[in-house]
């Protein structure tokens, strides 16, 4: 009797302890679903990568070709005798063409650091991009020309000789008989490229140095 008594009492005991575990679980709160936002995070979306074929095409847009509208405008700095800003249209230089930005931008650079003779006595003192594009390529050239029109005389090499012009540079003043060859380094480039004097004292003092 004892016995069966404690069998009863076991099998209540488990009986209750498995309603208990039950009851525990059955009250545990939900756990929270995943939001898109987190969801996004865990996944690392991978960004998107532009194709190849896309980014060669992006390259050709900004490569000039044959048909690419030239313009070339020429700026004088208060200019008096002509309009201080002209526009032509021109057939774009050979040299130009598969040119991109930079490699213009390149041209540029070098053409000013070794300048023709004859821009640096027109005044030439920037050339710069404008509008740059597979369809239109606008540059332009900035010149201060009229500066040496304060100067009356003008001094070059002719011939091995140094020559004295008006500011016109097409009126001969003098020939001085002076033999480049015989002026120093420094006088003798200046005379290559050219040299404007203010006055007649000033022509004279020159041509004194030049020969002492």
């Amino acid at each position: 009797m004892d016995r069966n008594r404690s069998v009863i009492i076991g099998i209540c005991g488990a009986v209750i302890s498995l309603i208990v575990v039950f009851t525990i679980l059955i009250n545990l709160p939900d756990k929270p679903r995943e939001s898109e936002l987190d969801k996004a995070i865990k996944e690392r979306i991978t960004p998107t990568v532009i194709p190849e074929s896309r980014s060669e095409n992006e390259k050709v847009l900004q490569t000039l070709n044959g048909n690419t509208k030239y313009f070339l405008q020429t700026y004088y700095v208060n200019a008096n005798d002509h309009e201080n800003l002209s526009e032509t249209e021109y057939i774009i230089p050979s040299r130009f063409v598969t040119y991109t930005r930079d490699e213009l931008q390149d041209y540029i650079d070098g053409y000013m650091e070794n300048m023709p003779l004859s821009e640096y006595l027109d005044g030439l003192i920037d050339y710069e991009i404008i509008d740059f594009s597979k369809n239109k390529l606008v540059l332009r050239k900035t010149y201060a020309s009229d500066w040496n029109k304060e100067n009356e005389y003008y001094l070059c090499d002719e011939d091995g000789e140094v020559v004295v012009y008006y500011n016109d540079k097409k009126t001969v003043y003098e020939y001085t008989g002076m033999k480049t060859n015989d002026l120093s380094d420094e006088d003798r480039i200046k005379i290559k490229i050219g040299y404007y004097v203010s006055d007649e004292e000033e022509l004279y003092s020159l041509l004194e140095s030049f020969s002492s």
